[in-house]
């Protein structure tokens, strides 16, 4: 008898936790949208837009690979851009890493082509190759980033983080 009964205590607290609502999200799922959000993902999106338009520019991850083709992630962001540079114009850099010199002249037209077809005038932007154009952080910023991640030193070594004595 005490066997059902705990096995019945049991269950009905499994079905109470199972029952619950789920977590809320920061960030959406891989794809669509999430019916429960976190409160801070209006404020963070807006950031990474605002981070983004600061930078106005690609990278290799934006492409297929060893293609001109954009990847869906690139057309996100290139979309985000148009709106951008329809308004005010400007200048779009693409920080690419290959070596290939062709495929290079190739993304650079892909990246032109796709803002032309969004309704993006030619005469009101340009596209080149080169560094983003936010700031980023500077070296002291860096190192005082670096070293407060790392903990206080113990025996010559970090404690902890990557590289550090574990």
């Amino acid at each position: 008898m005490k066997t059902i009964v705990c096995t019945g205590v049991l269950l009905f607290g499994v079905v109470l936790v199972g029952c619950g609502e789920p977590a809320s999200r920061l960030n959406a799922p891989p794809q669509g949208y999430s019916d429960y959000p976190h409160p801070m993902q209006e404020p963070y999106l807006a950031m990474t837009g605002n981070a983004s338009a600061a930078d106005m520019s690609l990278a290799d991850v934006h492409f297929v690979p060893h293609t001109a083709e954009l990847n869906s992630l690139g057309q996100m962001r290139l979309e985000h851009y148009a709106k951008l540079l329809k308004l005010y114009g400007g200048a779009l850099r693409y920080d690419y890493r290959v070596a290939d010199g062709r495929l290079v002249k190739q993304r650079l037209s892909s990246i032109r082509h796709f803002l032309t077809t969004n309704g993006v005038d030619e005469e009101s932007v340009q596209v080149t190759a080169g560094l983003p154009g936010a700031y980023g952080m500077d070296a002291e910023e860096a190192l005082v980033v670096y070293k407060a991640s790392r903990g206080p030193q113990q025996g010559g070594g970090t404690a902890g983080g990557y590289g550090g004595q574990q």
